[in-house]
């Protein structure tokens, strides 16, 4: 992902001249301050750490393709009990339906912030899930939902180096809006970007655009 622009070529252009000013050329150039010195962001020693929307970590996934029934999950745009817009998810079966858990309630986990390598999460019921979701819609920006199968869950985790997947809102080229997703590491408080671009998949349906399945099964459609 790197892109060197640093040019090593201001103390070689005199190279005609006289060796005094060339020898003189040459020892300036080591010497001078390096123009781009804390400023080449994209070094691969040094990658810049990446903001989203909501990051999902590899045992939060696991939870969601280990649930009986599991077909995948199912993430929506929320608003966080703080205000601020994240991503919150739940195992759905292959009928798009959420599946509760061994009580019978159903269960959901919101992303809250990097921890180290991991992800702190707030585990919310079905009522304040529900609020959350609608709660991040406006009649400019409406809340959306996809649904993501378990083999693309774990297609993106065994990305090399990934422990976690990163959601970004993104708009579609139909002017809808959708998750985009990638695989990242968290590492010390902060999400880095892994793999190449095309391990980066945009949520295909998002709803309520496009709903394969019954509305009523989504929580900001209820």
């Amino acid at each position: 992902m790197s892109t060197d622009a640093k040019k090593y070529t201001t103390g070689w252009l005199y190279g005609s001249l006289v060796v005094g000013v060339a020898f003189g050329a040459i020892i300036y150039y080591f010497l001078k301050p390096d123009p781009c010195k804390d400023c080449c962001v994209e070094d691969p020693k040094d990658p810049p750490a990446l903001t989203m929307t909501g990051f999902f970590d590899s045992a939060s996934i696991e939870s969601i393709m280990s649930t009986t029934d599991s077909w995948g999950g199912r993430f929506y745009l929320c608003k966080h009990e703080g205000g601020g817009l994240t991503v919150l998810g739940g195992a759905i079966q292959e009928d798009g339906a959420h599946i509760p858990d061994a009580s019978g309630a159903l269960r959901f986990m919101a992303f809250k912030s990097i921890s180290g390598s991991s992800t702190d999460m707030t585990e919310l019921d079905e009522a304040r899930a529900e609020a959350a979701v609608k709660a991040a819609g406006t009649p400019e920006k409406p809340t959306w939902a996809i649904a993501v199968d378990n083999e693309t869950l774990k297609e993106l985790l065994s990305v090399t180096d990934a422990n976690a997947i990163g959601f970004q809102a993104r708009r579609t080229s139909s002017k809808n809006h959708s998750f985009e997703l990638g695989p990242v590491k968290l590492s010390s408080d902060a999400a880095y970007a892994v793999g190449v671009p095309d391990d980066v998949l945009l949520g295909a349906y998002p709803c309520p655009m496009l709903c394969p399945k019954e509305p009523s099964l989504y929580l900001h459609l209820r």
